[in-house]
């Protein structure tokens, strides 16, 4: 499932005239005074989401904003929050709030999907513009790869690793804010450690081999994650796990790399195992086989085998050849379908959904696709909404005006894609041929499509 942490893509600074001035007094108590106001607002629900400090899930903080978008609002927090997520509708903007303190800032929401559009004014200014610019570059897994480039050489690599962390850790030491650098520069040394992790990877993905870098072979064996406690083993671990799985790469030489991760073989087999779980979860089993065969000559733990062997079986009933499984759909008006009523020409399936940013960032290129497509005699384009309130799935609709059929998800329908279609993540394409067999449930996305290139899919 695609969480709202997820494809930042674009990064643009909101720079805008300012007249109100920030009373800088801090509150008499442990509550935030946060006011201000938001731009583009639209009766959004707003709510600061946090973390548990007791580790019991999250916490949300609504608070009223105003028909204009102005708000003035009292907030009690059990901490102060160095890491608040402030949602406003479908944007996630990462803040700083502390306890006992009084805020203005502004939010600016009229550009789609950019979350970095917001600033603070005078108390927690420096606070905020750190944060906003470490999760949009740094912090986040996929911003960094995103900014990072290529992995030539671990050495390079390292480097350009260690720059940028020591430029947020100068930032944090011009800040002078001590509980905010003690918990930034504890992300920033996980950071360090996780990001040298995927140099292998980055480096099989971009040149299909296992690289033979005698500075990572050195990296290995300095036993760096030796002083980890097994919560944070696995919780580091987990993390690097479900980046390396959407990475394009031979999963039988990721599963050599995991394999030799660190000194310790079980914490070795626990990546291995979440690798490929999550690689089944959310790409299917194309390219899966051979992996697997390594994975179960090597990894012997009950345990593990069991835990992964529910996610293989359901993903090779989707291999190419396959009968599709049937998904009850409805259309706009509410006429119900199946999805082997399609039967007859081959199917390309766009699974997404309304509050799906990447979902959305598709719709013109296969809009494209579409049109060049006519009404060709052997392929058809059909979308399917995930959503579970279809109102906001009609509004979509009315403002991307799609040219092609869109289904949304019943019920029962959501139950088959979770399930038998183990979709967990979206935006996901899957291509049937025209006797409703499986041909990919992992086709490329429209922005990598031209219709010839569909066709010749399909043939």
């Amino acid at each position: 499932m695609v969480n709202k942490e997820i494809h930042m893509k674009s990064i643009k600074y909101f720079i805008a005239s300012l007249a109100a001035v920030l009373l800088l007094a801090g509150c008499a108590d442990d509550k935030v005074i946060f006011e201000g106001k938001i731009i583009g607002y639209n009766g959004e629900y707003t709510e600061f989401f946090l973390v548990d400090p007791e580790g019991e899930g999250y916490i949300e903080v609504p608070f009223e904003i105003n028909e204009d978008g102005t708000f003035s609002a009292e907030l009690e927090f059990a901490r102060s929050e160095f890491d608040a997520r402030l949602f406003i509708d479908k944007f996630m903007f990462c803040t700083c709030v502390e306890q006992g303190q009084k805020y203005y800032a502004e939010f600016d929401i009229t550009e789609e999907g950019v979350e970095t559009n917001f600033r603070f004014i005078g108390n927690g200014a420096a606070e905020n513009e750190f944060t906003r610019d470490y999760w949009s570059s740094f912090g986040f897994d996929y911003a960094f790869l995103e900014n990072f480039g290529s992995a030539d050489d671990f050495a390079s690599y390292q480097v350009k690793v260690r720059e940028t962390a020591d430029a947020f850790r100068n930032r944090l030491d011009e800040i002078g804010n001590p509980g905010f650098k003690e918990y930034y520069s504890e992300l920033l040394d996980v950071a360090e450690g996780k990001y040298s992790m995927y140099f292998p990877y980055l480096y099989l993905s971009d040149k299909g081999e296992i690289p033979q870098d005698e500075k990572f072979e050195e990296f290995i064996a300095s036993g760096y994650f030796d002083g980890y406690t097994d919560e944070q083993f696995s919780e580091l671990f987990n993390r690097i796990s479900s980046v390396v799985s959407c990475l394009p790469m031979d999963l039988g030489k990721a599963m050599k790399i995991a394999e030799r991760t660190c000194g310790k073989e079980s914490w070795n087999h626990f990546l291995m195992t979440s690798i490929l779980i999550n690689r089944l979860q959310m790409m299917g089993p194309d390219g899966m086989e051979e992996a697997y065969r390594y994975y179960r000559s090597v990894v012997t733990d009950e345990g593990y085998i069991n835990q992964i062997a529910p996610d293989y079986e359901a993903a090779s009933r989707l291999a190419e050849g396959s009968v599709a499984p049937d998904i009850e759909l409805s259309d706009i008006d509410g006429k119900t379908f199946k999805l082997s009523d399609f039967k007859g020409k081959a199917l390309y399936i766009d699974f997404w959904a309304s509050w799906c940013k990447p979902c959305c960032e598709e719709i013109p290129y296969l809009q494209k696709v579409v049109t060049a497509l006519g009404n060709d005699k052997d392929v058809r384009v059909i979308s399917i909404s995930i959503d579970e309130d279809d109102r906001s799935w009609k509004k979509r609709l009315e403002e991307e005006n799609p040219t092609w059929p869109q289904y949304i998800a019943t019920e029962a329908g959501l139950k088959t894609i979770s399930d038998e279609y183990q979709i967990s993540s979206i935006p996901r394409f899957v291509l049937l041929d025209k006797e409703g067999k499986i041909i990919t449930v992992n086709a490329e996305r429209p922005s990598s499509l031209t219709a010839e290139s569909l066709r010749e899919l399909v043939r």
